[in-house]
């Protein structure tokens, strides 16, 4: 694979301007095909439901040419509100956890659905799609106006072992998810991100960023969640 041809697509969660809509459900079917075997990996007895795609706040994805390979859930929350800790997502985070979370401040990123298509998994490629994947997640957290990300990485699929490398920080080990299934809670604080050596892919991630698509919505706010620099559509 030519990794000249990668591209990173930043999309929000619901109402993509309509002539990315056939970016928007390429994502939707990756993470839909992939997520629906895993809950049955994991034996979730519910469905999967397409609210938890569209709640997001953005998805970031990875294509090779006109086929998303992988994604990542991003979702902004406020520990200053009082919503924050009966969010679904911090259902396996204890106080203590919560309070190593948000150390260096209230605003914090939920990731979420780290998605590698099975045509991207180990011995498909020449590199690690889930190091390149995490690494141009940690890029889009520290190009964020937030204090930390959050993550709760599965251990048997060693994602964990790829944020430790990339600058995450444990919170706690070994979560029972379902089904025998454990996950590590960790987090990212750009401080410590900043002080991690060189990868190998770097590079690459930072091509990535520089050259990313960003996907407007239909119908926006003026607010907007990034600064330096303020993410923008690139030809």
């Amino acid at each position: 694979m030519n990794k000249s041809k990668l591209q990173y697509v930043v999309c929000p969660g619901n109402n993509p301007d309509p002539s990315f809509q056939e970016y928007y459900n390429k994502i939707y079917d990756c993470w839909d095909t992939v997520w629906s075997d895993a809950y049955k990996e994991m034996k979730f007895d519910k469905e999967l439901w397409s609210d938890s795609f569209t709640r997001q706040n953005y998805i970031g994805a990875i294509f090779y040419q006109e086929r998303c390979l992988g994604l990542c859930f991003f979702r902004w929350a406020n520990a200053d509100l009082m919503d924050f800790s009966k969010d679904s997502y911090f259902s396996y985070w204890n106080e203590q956890d919560l309070k190593a979370l948000t150390l260096n401040g209230p605003h914090v990123i939920i990731s979420s659905n780290f998605t590698i298509h099975p045509l991207a998994r180990k011995g498909n490629l020449d590199f690690s799609m889930k190091d390149l994947l995490t690494g141009i997640s940690v890029e889009f957290f520290m190009n964020a106006n937030a204090d930390a990300m959050a993550a709760n990485l599965r251990v048997d699929k060693k994602v964990n072992d790829a944020c430790a490398k990339w600058g995450a920080e444990l919170i706690r080990p070994n979560v029972h998810v379902s089904g025998g299934i454990c996950g590590d809670l960790m987090v990212f604080y750009k401080s410590q991100v900043l002080k991690r050596p060189q990868l190998e892919l770097e590079d690459e991630v930072k091509r990535l960023w520089h050259n990313r698509l960003v996907i407007p919505q239909a119908y926006s706010s003026e607010a907007s969640y990034f600064i330096k620099p303020k993410l923008k559509k690139v030809a």
